[in-house]
């Protein structure tokens, strides 16, 4: 198991990603805290601070991954993940055409893929994409955060 930023990382069978695992406080990724929005609508940078795992969202995300290099942008931008894993979560799924979008509230209801795209405050896009369902109970095996390059 590697370390990145005080946080462990591993993940077997996809050596191209890595989970988001919990800290000693119970903070997922790189803590941060509510967004603030700049005129073009990117999340502002914000400094380290604690933020609540407990989520609520339209779906089940599964077990939460990202890619190294998602990793590598969020820190290099001093953004949270867990702040776009939550915008994902609530059904705000940031830069995509009104078809996308449809499609995605679509896919909530039936089970399919769900992708968001996110820019961050460097212009760095970043994808989450949250697999179908695997089974009758909504359950998803797997939430991705990664850069579109690394699909």
């Amino acid at each position: 198991m590697a370390q990145a930023s005080g946080h462990s990382i591993a993940l077997p069978d996809q050596p191209n990603s890595l989970p988001i695992t919990r800290n000693a406080q119970g903070n997922l990724g790189i803590p941060g805290e509510q967004p603030t929005y700049d005129t073009a609508g990117r999340i502002e940078p914000k400094g380290e601070t604690s933020v609540s795992t407990t989520m609520t969202g339209k779906f089940c995300l599964g077990q939460l991954v990202a890619t190294p290099a998602a990793l590598e942008a969020l820190e290099r931008n001093n953004v949270s993940g867990h702040t776009y894993i939550q915008m994902h979560a609530a059904g705000e799924w940031g830069v995509l055409s009104d078809e996308d979008a449809y499609l995605n509230d679509m896919a909530v209801e039936d089970g399919s893929r769900i992708l968001s795209a996110y820019l961050l405050p460097d212009e760095t896009k970043i994808w989450i994409i949250t697999d179908a369902e695997i089974d009758e109970k909504h359950n998803r095996e797997v939430t991705t955060i990664l850069l579109p390059e690394d699909y």
